[in-house]
């Protein structure tokens, strides 16, 4: 597969690479992010939360109650982590001048899994997938 890119060359495509932020990191990663956000303008975001704990009944799938549901849960929670995702027109993602494409994920450091609500399940798929709740 091959990709454009901002000179309409075409290129091979190539691995997408996680930019991780932490704190020491986050005023680089921001001034990155802002140098290239002209050529990037399209921006996507994903959120991860610890699961839910509230549940809503299926008998009130109304969306007033759905929000209502969801926004317990969001308001009761601590955020994990942010997705960062950055894109031209074409699809294109940052690659600073390399043959890789970057992404960025936000690490944050409020949640800790001994003292705050979680889905016992859902922890256990994070840490499958590489999550560092003793980092975090």
């Amino acid at each position: 597969m091959e990709r454009e890119n901002n000179n309409n060359l075409t290129l091979p495509c190539s691995s997408v690479m996680t930019r991780s932020v932490w704190s020491y990191n986050l005023k680089s990663e921001f001034e990155l992010i802002r140098f290239v956000t002209a050529l990037y303008p399209f921006i996507s975001m994903d959120t991860e939360f610890p699961s839910v704990v509230f549940q809503s009944h299926p008998a009130f799938r109304q969306p007033q109650n759905n929000y209502a549901v969801m926004k317990a849960n969001v308001d009761n929670m601590h955020l994990i982590q942010v997705g960062l995702t950055l894109s031209d027109s074409h699809d294109n993602l940052p690659t600073f001048g390399t043959s890789n494409r970057f992404i960025w994920e936000f690490n944050f450091c409020e949640f800790d899994v001994a003292h705050h609500p979680h889905a016992p399940h859902s922890i256990a798929l994070l840490r499958r997938q590489g999550m560092d709740f003793d980092k975090n």
